[in-house]
């Protein structure tokens, strides 16, 4: 008993010890917040992406450079249907070889990203690197939404092979903003990227399409896959690296050291600001970022666009059976089960904000900015399996047919 006790005052003392440093020593911080220092798998040639289960020649490594000339890396990956066939006649099958030249691979996949349908422009989560566990699960799926869908995803500085500097929220919004310009600078159209960020990355993929509907650019969409209202609210709620864990039953004291927490990427401010069409996806069983994050995130999407403000639902925890109106929202079982559940708001005479209006082809289709933010719980996901489930494949495949993106 006296063993347990005085562990249990050790680890108190270390916890303590540990929040002291990170309050008074800010830099420390990112160690804690990105675990770019983790670094798994460990990828002995980033132009090979075949180890990771893609077809020979799909996949070609970008190399980026920021404002800030810093390098990052990322890939280039082609849609499903570019794949090589195989069949008896083919060369594969032959066991024959041909190894591309890269002037060639290069050549070809911007004449195919030149002719995309849309982008998906992905960014990951903390920890690892793009080619950490169900990541290339996920970016093959986005390939396979429809035809004529690329993917493109980067790592930040300080992940996988980007120049190893210590990343920060400013130098992760300049990675971002380059990938995109990237993409843009390669003959794609801003309409025709759809932005994508799970976790972390969602606060990235937030600001990014916050910034960009700044400056008057549209783009596409915007998909978040387990998002945070902000990394000091994540701080209360993420039990992986404790930080701010042990306040989470007590609201003014957390409120207190989230002042202290340097990385912001505050969604819930940023995503009030979005007019492009907004998916979010969060998983019931995700430990580590409950549902309340992308409820709050959904809400806050909604007021944005809208000339008064919606309340939230009541009550929170809704698995209705047949489709249900609660207060200003419809709540409805996907395909009758319960798999899932799809939020909209259910608008009828809804005003709009003069200046959340889309630009005069959108406003010409008569469909309105706030129909346009959908919020899909899928009943047993995790925070990071959602891949695994077939309806989030069919839910983002029906979220862009219905927003013709």
């Amino acid at each position: 008993m006296y063993f347990i006790s005085l562990l249990f005052a050790l680890l108190i003392l270390f916890y303590v010890g540990l929040l002291a440093a990170v309050v008074a020593f800010p830099e420390l911080q990112p160690y804690l917040i990105y675990l770019h220092w983790v670094r798994w798998p460990i990828v002995e040639d980033w132009r090979y992406a075949d180890a990771f289960g893609f077809r020979d020649g799909s996949v070609r490594l970008i190399r980026i450079t920021t404002p800030d000339l810093k390098i990052i890396g990322g890939w280039h990956i082609l849609p499903t249907e570019l794949n090589l066939m195989v069949s008896p006649e083919s060369d594969i099958a032959r066991g024959a070889s041909y190894l591309e030249p890269e002037l060639n691979k290069s050549e070809r996949f911007d004449n195919q990203l030149k002719r995309a349908v849309r982008v998906f422009l992905y960014f990951h989560g903390n920890a690892g690197n793009r080619a950490t566990f169900s990541r290339p699960d996920f970016y093959k799926q986005l390939t396979a939404v429809h035809q004529g869908s690329h993917v493109v995803t980067i790592d930040y500085r300080g992940f996988g092979d980007s120049e190893r500097v210590t990343p920060t929220e400013a130098g992760m919004q300049q990675d971002a903003h380059a990938a995109y310009k990237w993409i843009v600078d390669h003959g794609v159209d801003p309409s025709r990227i759809i932005v994508v960020g799970h976790s972390l990355g969602t606060g990235v993929a937030t600001w990014l399409c916050r910034t960009l509907a700044d400056r008057g650019e549209a783009v596409g969409g915007l998909i978040l896959l387990a998002p945070y209202k902000s990394i000091p609210d994540a701080a209360l709620t993420y039990p992986i690296v404790p930080f701010l864990w042990p306040f989470r039953g007590y609201p003014q004291v957390g409120k207190l050291f989230k002042e202290y927490v340097s990385q912001k990427w505050d969604s819930t401010v940023n995503i009030r600001s979005i007019n492009c069409p907004l998916l979010i996806v969060h998983g019931g069983r995700d430990f580590e970022i409950p549902t309340d994050h992308s409820r709050t995130l959904f809400l806050n999407a909604v007021n944005g666009r809208l000339a008064h403000q919606k309340s939230q639902p009541e009550p929170l925890n809704i698995h209705p059976a047949e489709p249900q109106v609660v207060g200003d929202y419809e709540i409805r079982p996907i395909s009758g089960g319960r798999e899932a559940y799809l939020w909209t708001l259910n608008e009828t005479q809804t005003p709009l904000k003069e200046s959340s209006m889309p630009d005069q082809t959108q406003r010409s289709s008569g469909v309105k900015q706030s129909s346009l933010v959908w919020y899909i719980e899928v009943t047993y996901g995790g925070h990071n399996n959602l891949h695994k489930f077939e309806i989030v494949k069919d839910g983002i495949a029906g979220w862009a047919q219905s927003h013709r993106i």
